[in-house]
């Protein structure tokens, strides 16, 4: 039986990450009855790159999965025992929706393979209700980009953009590729932006959108930019990003 709920609990968690609505906060919910217990969260974020990782017991403690981003710090998780935890931020409100496309994992299986991390959206098969879904957020996406506009600049006008750039996440690399400026390395392919102005520049992607407009000293040198991160127009992050010199 708990090997049983073990399946359930661990499906759940993994569609509550991978599959839920968007909404602008991160949510769980739990619900009991006759055939266990089932929880489940979502982590509405703006990094897409989703991760689940086994970590085995040893003398004294269960082993767990975990549930986070690829800098695996946990989000959320559940041990062997059955204990689940997420962190939160949203009013309590009544579960609805269906289990129809739920992925079903074995957590004592993962756990005697070792220690191992797993791409999320890797786990879910390509079904219709998959494609139908990938369809309409590309679609949305392209309504965001036309109506953002975009203006006219010039590769030689982009290049003074370019460069190395530090923030609290770590560096960025922002180069000019192809005629475009480009964030290198973002995530599963490089973020390209597409310009509003002739200061800022601006991408929508399946997850989050980015907005970025650069600071210029008092020689009109770039010395920086400010970073927005945004989900259906609200402001997920803000961060400033300084030009390394």
């Amino acid at each position: 039986m708990l090997r049983s709920a073990f399946w359930a609990v661990t499906a759940i968690l993994i569609t509550g990450l991978a599959a839920v609505p968007v909404v602008n906060a991160c949510t769980a919910f739990l619900a009991s009855g006759e055939g266990g217990v089932l929880f489940g969260n979502n982590e509405d974020f703006w990094n897409p790159a989703t991760r689940m990782w086994f970590v085995p017991g040893g003398e004294g403690r269960y082993g767990a999965v975990y549930f986070g981003f690829d800098n695996l710090s946990p989000q959320g998780g559940m041990n062997e025992a059955g204990l689940a935890f997420d962190g939160f931020a949203t009013r309590p409100k009544p579960v609805t929706g269906s289990l129809e496309n739920e992925v079903v994992i074995d957590l004592s299986e993962e756990l005697e393979k070792g220690p191992h991390v797993v791409d999320l959206p890797s786990v879910f098969p390509r079904n219709s209700a998959y494609e139908a879904f990938v369809t309409e957020q590309e679609e949305a996406v392209e309504r965001r980009r036309r109506k953002r506009g975009s203006v006219e600049l010039q590769a030689d006008a982009l290049e003074r953009f370019s460069g190395i750039y530090r923030g609290p996440y770590g560096a960025l690399e922002i180069e000019v590729a192809d005629g475009a400026l480009v964030v290198a390395a973002f995530g599963p392919s490089p973020l390209r932006l597409a310009p509003t102005s002739e200061t800022q520049f601006f991408e929508a992607t399946l997850m989050m959108d980015y907005e970025i407009t650069f600071r210029s000293g008092d020689n009109g040198e770039v010395i920086g930019a400010d970073v927005r991160i945004l989900r259906d127009d609200f402001t997920m992050a803000e961060l400033s990003i300084e030009r390394r010199k």
